[in-house]
């Protein structure tokens, strides 16, 4: 995983060797000095969560369990962590814990979850599911995490097989830019031969 100024001075700057494993950025916290990734570091656990300093130092685990811990989200207050985990259902769910981690969560989807990301405010968080539905949780302010049920907001086939998110919320919450699954399908080419021959009466 290497860094690279936006102007363009320099050259890139490796900042964690991946070994032979996938390494996906995900958030630059802390004011930018920290960045958020997952990937496997070449544990018994897999796919996990881990923090490190933008400078460069040694990756700090964040979430790490016995299956794939991926796709993190801090919200914007510093204060929880959003992300998907095979944990506990063998299928990708939603979960929040306290950023750093304390040991508690909390399970904030029922039925599959994938790609979260905070409104600006921090008041609303989403999600998809790889049935193509997008989700949205109420979150109130206060000492400890206190979040509504899900509820749809629209359909959207996404491609949340991939490592990077489908979408990405406007900071009120009231547009999102989509990077939508269309359908692939190639209509056919037809070629007519000796077409002249057609318009002889």
């Amino acid at each position: 995983m290497v860094a690279k100024a936006l102007s363009g001075a320099g050259a890139p700057r490796e900042i964690v060797k991946p070994g032979n494993s996938l390494l996906v950025p995900s958030q630059l916290i802390e004011d930018g000095q920290r960045l958020l990734f997952f990937g496997d570091m070449g544990t018994s656990t897999g796919f996990d969560i881990f923090t490190m300093p933008i400078a460069g130092g040694t990756p700090v685990p964040i979430v790490q369990g016995p299956l794939t811990d991926v796709e993190p989200q801090v919200s914007p207050d510093g204060r929880w962590i959003a992300y998907s985990t095979t944990d506990t259902t063998g299928n990708y769910d939603l979960f929040v814990q306290p950023f750093p981690p304390t040991g508690q969560k909390w399970q904030v989807s029922t039925a599959g979850g994938r790609q979260p990301m905070w409104r600006r405010d921090g008041r609303e968080l989403y999600f998809v599911t790889n049935t193509g539905r997008f989700y949205a949780v109420d979150v109130s302010p206060g000492p400890s995490f206190q979040y509504g049920p899900p509820h749809v907001l629209f359909d959207m086939p996404s491609i949340t097989v991939s490592v990077r998110n489908s979408y990405v919320p406007s900071k009120d919450g009231k547009r999102f830019l989509v990077n939508k699954l269309l359908d692939t399908a190639v209509l056919p080419i037809n070629v007519v031969v000796n077409w002249a021959a057609t318009t002889e009466k």
